[in-house]
């Protein structure tokens, strides 16, 4: 009798620790997928973020063209308004 208990707890445990260890295997898999999905969330953020980053680094330098060329034509509005020519004309 006592041969026999030893055994069915012997069986129970081996039971026992099988479905424990598929449960730890389900939930390793689980795990990975995971990480997986999340890996390539962080990979379409990230090439989100690119795509953004490129179209505020060509807003940034249209608006900075169009800065220097508002500077350029107004120190070609005062070069000519302070000219030579345009002085003596208004001189005369």
């Amino acid at each position: 009798m006592k041969g026999q208990l030893y055994q069915w707890n012997k069986s129970e445990c081996v039971v026992k620790l099988t479905a424990e260890l598929d449960s730890l295997k389900m939930d390793r898999d689980r795990l990975i997928q995971d990480l997986k999905d999340q890996a390539m969330a962080v990979d379409t953020l990230r090439l989100e973020l690119d795509s953004v980053s490129v179209e505020v680094d060509q807003r940034v330098a249209e608006q900075l063209y169009s800065y220097h060329l508002s500077i350029i034509w107004t120190l070609e509005e005062d070069v000519a308004l302070n000219s030579p020519v345009t002085v003596c004309a208004e001189a005369c």
